[in-house]
């Protein structure tokens, strides 16, 4: 198996006496669907650990990791104008205990909701309905945006360098032309 599949994600990639490696897909997908089942959404679940953290660091006794606090708060308001549209489409019990759950902590440790964060609320309301309703068509399939890294290079030098290699390449020089490594003084360390 290549080296880019052995991240354990469908099929495992060693052999097992138990069971064999195509059956190991149908096990991790029934161990994610029972994990969202139990514990819901890993998104509302990262709001509950960004919420206990934010907690936690605004009552530590450290000043150092007080300073913390106005990043953590960041992090946790972020999460609020999702909750309407998760539980507008919530798909069992434990999302919704959740949700619920989350609402009315979030509500104790920051308030209402302002205008912006229900405005925002809104917006990813209507984006969900829109998504929910392509989902319905079978052939509709979303697919992440390709990703490539970058480094700091302008425009005008990576073209150069692609038109460079791509010179290169197309650069053809006659064997007459060609420099024999055998016989040149060049690859020679030593002058007789």
């Amino acid at each position: 198996m290549p080296f880019e599949d052995w991240h354990g994600q469908d099929k495992i990639w060693f052999e097992h006496e138990h069971f064999t490696r195509d059956e190991t897909a149908d096990y991790t997908k029934l161990a994610f669907r029972l994990d969202y089942a139990e514990q819901g959404p890993s998104l509302l679940r990262l709001a509950d650990t960004s919420l206990r953290g934010y907690r936690k660091v605004r009552a530590h006794s450290d000043p150092r990791i007080r300073q913390l606090e106005p990043r953590l708060k960041t992090r946790c308001l972020s999460f609020y104008p999702l909750f309407p549209a998760c539980l507008e489409h919530a798909e069992n019990k434990k999302t919704i205990e959740l949700l619920n759950y989350l609402i009315q902590e979030f509500a104790k440790e920051f308030g209402a909701p302002g205008p912006i964060t229900q405005l925002s609320a809104f917006i990813v309301k209507v984006m969900a309905r829109l998504e929910a309703n392509r989902l319905k068509n079978p052939l509709y399939m979303p697919q992440p945006g390709l990703q490539y890294k970058t480094y700091r290079m302008s425009l005008a030098d990576k073209l150069a360098t692609i038109f460079t290699r791509n010179a290169e390449r197309k650069q053809v020089v006659p064997k007459s032309k060609q420099a024999n490594p055998v016989s040149s003084r060049a690859y020679s360390s030593v002058d007789n």
